[in-house]
């Protein structure tokens, strides 16, 4: 079976650990000047109204992958099981269909004999526990899978209900936040986050990150800027990072540092009236004062649009997005 492998690409994500400190962003009348006097021609269009929301619920990860690293970088790889332990999961699934838990189980445990790097059988016999009951068992399993495959956003989100299960709503919550940064557009995590949330007096924002912006090409520098008033500077910015020769290198080539000047200059050019129409700005300026800006952009903007980036995320950088989600997103 071909192996697919997804690694960093370096450029795309510096991660909350990256010293960007001294880096230098265009302020908005940086990006006027910039705009007035490109050889690019960019035509703005102002809209009247906002456009609908982006949808990005089929944008979903599958319990196939598995974390691997080469030397500081991560990324991840299908999983590729020898013959014999595909045919030993096949038969666990069936079992596990007919609810015969114990025999599901021990195929999952044959399964893991034939190839101990199938991790997700670790779940699966975890969940053949709490089939029958047996949540201390069943979280032993999760929590191996948890150990063996940090990613396996199935084994963190099965974690999250059993300590909901067991009266530990703080822990649930942990759990489950991760889950949903694992998985980010997963909507029965969702469910799964709500209730926690609730157990745990946390409020669930409706809101999310919809730039009212669109910029095409309309051939040789010739650019279109299709925006809404409210949305002028993260459109100026975003637009010049696509299209201004030069402008992406001066950040780096960094997409995350290209969101952190477009979203400053949003909330620097906000007043109390527009935060108030606009809580995701608003949100974005208490993770600035916290120190958990990247991890707004990561859970707020990128994840949610690329949710195979995770998959280039260490442990720390994670728990960093965690602490936006708990600190920020669903403060109490």
């Amino acid at each position: 079976m071909a192996r697919t492998m997804v690694w960093a690409i370096c450029w795309l994500v510096v991660t909350a650990s990256g010293n960007l400190a001294a880096q230098r962003l265009h302020t908005v009348p940086d990006m006027l000047m910039i705009l007035d006097s490109s050889r690019v021609s960019y035509e703005l269009f102002v809209r009247d109204k906002p456009e609908p929301d982006d949808d990005f619920s089929d944008h979903l990860l599958f319990h196939d992958m598995y974390r691997v690293k080469n030397g500081d970088q991560y990324g991840a790889s299908a999983y590729a099981p020898t013959e014999e332990a595909e045919q030993l999961m096949a038969r666990a699934e069936d079992y596990y269909g007919k609810r015969d838990w114990s025999e599901a189980r021990r195929y999952y445990l044959k399964t893991l004999q034939a190839d101990s790097t199938y991790y997700k059988a670790l779940t699966y016999v975890g969940q053949t526990y709490e089939a029958e009951g047996d949540i201390d068992e069943a979280m032993i399993w999760y929590e191996k899978a948890v150990r063996a495959n940090y990613i396996d956003y199935m084994a963190h989100w099965f974690l999250a209900d059993a300590w909901r299960a067991i009266g530990d709503p703080a822990r649930a919550l942990d759990e489950i936040v991760i889950a949903k940064i694992l998985n980010r557009n997963n909507p029965r995590i969702d469910i799964s986050l709500q209730s926690i949330l609730k157990l745990n007096k946390r409020p669930a924002p409706l809101w999310g990150f919809y730039p009212q912006f669109k910029a095409d090409s309309l051939g040789p520098d010739r650019i279109k800027i299709d925006f809404h008033v409210d949305w002028m500077p993260y459109a100026f910015s975003k637009t010049l990072w696509y299209y201004e020769p030069g402008y992406a290198e001066s950040l780096n080539n960094n997409l995350v540092l290209s969101e952190r000047e477009a979203l400053i200059g949003m909330f620097a050019s906000a007043d109390k009236k527009f935060l108030k129409k606009h809580p995701e700005i608003q949100a974005f300026g208490k993770a600035v004062s916290l120190g958990l800006q990247d991890g707004y952009i990561l859970y707020e903007v990128l994840l949610p649009r690329f949710p195979q980036l995770v998959y280039q995320l260490n442990d720390e950088d994670i728990k960093h997005i965690q602490s936006y989600a708990l600190q920020v997103r669903y403060q109490k």
